[in-house]
């Protein structure tokens, strides 16, 4: 009997030819890519991506501003300086209520969720701190379901699921195909 099709062979010529034939489907099988898993593909921006970059240019304005701001004019630009800060904390926040779903989106989550960890860490008020522990929470929540809608890796079925569950995540709704 031959390994690739299980029959008995009737002459040695006629079995040589079937198993060489069966040899050649199996490699073609194997040489084909597996089927990738049902996964939605893979947008180039979102929500989260496009705030990131509204984010990006109020930092190179408050960037600016800090370049040309001295002893003498601090009085005259304070409020400024304060509207850029303003500025960022409420994109910052807006970024972590939006769902990621592209790799843009994912890295300026990611980015805000440093920044929110760093605050919650080392933020001089409590409600500071709370504050902040919620925004990061709402970006890495927002970052594991788009990488399990764009890879189909189930999130409650791998360690995910115990740190950062789906039931958890109170923001799953609004994004349903994202959220999985």
């Amino acid at each position: 009997m031959t390994t690739a099709h299980k029959t008995a062979p009737v002459d040695h010529q006629a079995s040589l030819k079937q198993r060489v034939k069966a040899s050649r489907r199996s490699v073609e099988r194997a040489m084909q890519p597996a089927a990738a898993p049902a996964c939605e593909p893979v947008p180039t921006t979102c929500a989260a991506a496009k705030l990131g970059e509204i984010l990006e240019e109020a930092w190179v304005e408050y960037n600016r501003l800090q370049d040309v701001m001295t002893v003498e004019n601090a009085a005259l630009l304070e409020p400024l300086d304060q509207h850029c800060v303003r500025l960022i904390d409420e994109l910052e926040l807006a970024v972590s209520y939006t769902r990621a779903a592209s790799p843009s989106g994912m890295l300026t989550q990611l980015a805000v969720t440093f920044h929110a960890v760093d605050l919650a860490t080392t933020g001089s008020e409590k409600v500071v701190r709370e504050a902040a522990a919620s925004r990061a929470e709402r970006c890495l929540h927002s970052i594991a379901a788009a990488l399990c809608g764009m890879t189909g890796i189930d999130r409650d079925g791998s360690c995910g699921g115990r740190y950062m569950s789906s039931k958890n995540d109170k923001l799953a709704f609004l994004s349903p195909k994202v959220a999985r």
